[in-house]
């Protein structure tokens, strides 16, 4: 009879043990996302400044964060869905300023 309550107490030290330890590891999970998310805001912002110096450092925040475990998977292809779209309005922005110098190169010549 003696051996039930030794396996009870085992029991309810290792419940009691669990419980304060998931909400401490879901508390640093959710810290880990906050701090995911401020870092892509940084990078969005860097991204979409004129400087081409913080563009690049955007890109390399971005990068982090696309490898980065502090991210859920869902995180991490929100980030990836940001450079792609990143990636596309700079090809459409390099593609128009060509074009334009191409006209006034044009008109130029005429």
């Amino acid at each position: 009879m003696t051996w039930w309550v030794v396996l009870a107490s085992f029991v309810g030290a290792v419940i009691g043990a669990a419980i304060p330890a998931m909400v401490t590891l879901r508390g640093q999970h959710q810290q880990a996302r906050t701090e995911w998310s401020q870092r892509l805001d940084r990078a969005i912002t860097a991204l979409t400044s004129d400087s081409p110096v913080a563009r690049d450092i955007g890109w390399e925040l971005l990068t982090d964060l696309i490898e980065s475990d502090l991210g859920s998977p869902a995180d991490r292809s929100l980030a990836r869905r940001v450079s792609r779209a990143t990636l596309t309005r700079s090809a459409v922005d390099e593609s128009v300023s060509r074009g334009d110098n191409e006209t006034d190169r044009q008109e130029h010549q005429s």
